[in-house]
């Protein structure tokens, strides 16, 4: 079974985007949890704590932490969440995989898991 690391964006300047982020990457990774999938997403397994116990939410901080999980990744999935283009996480966790040759795949939306027709759709 392949460890899947999943990128996302996260930070923002509006605290609302921010936690929305959160929460559709934790549907994401839910769903896909339900399915047997191995994923890590730094953003379902850091948010939390950083907000609980005042962590830095930025690349800067979570950088190396996030690097070496990424190293053990089979594939990293990248979920094109409005901002992905544009974040600079995403953007270093793309550089990184591609130096360490794992494969990466776009995700566009997650899946109509609501919608148990279109429950395949990735």
């Amino acid at each position: 079974m392949s460890f899947i690391y999943v990128a996302s964006p996260y930070s923002h300047k509006d605290p609302t985007i921010k936690d929305n982020r959160y929460w559709q990457v934790l549907k994401f990774v839910a769903e896909y949890t339900r399915r047997g999938r191995i994923l890590y997403s730094p953003i379902v397994h850091c948010h939390q704590m950083a907000l609980s116990f005042d962590l830095p939410g930025n690349l800067d901080f979570w950088k190396e932490h996030n690097a070496k999980l990424l190293r053990h990744a089979d594939e990293l999935w990248v979920y094109t969440l409005e901002g992905w283009k544009e974040s600079q996480g995403v953007t270093y966790e793309l550089q990184l995989a591609q130096q360490l040759y794992i494969p990466v795949a776009f995700c566009e939306r997650l899946p109509a898991w609501e919608d148990k027709s279109n429950a395949e759709s990735f």
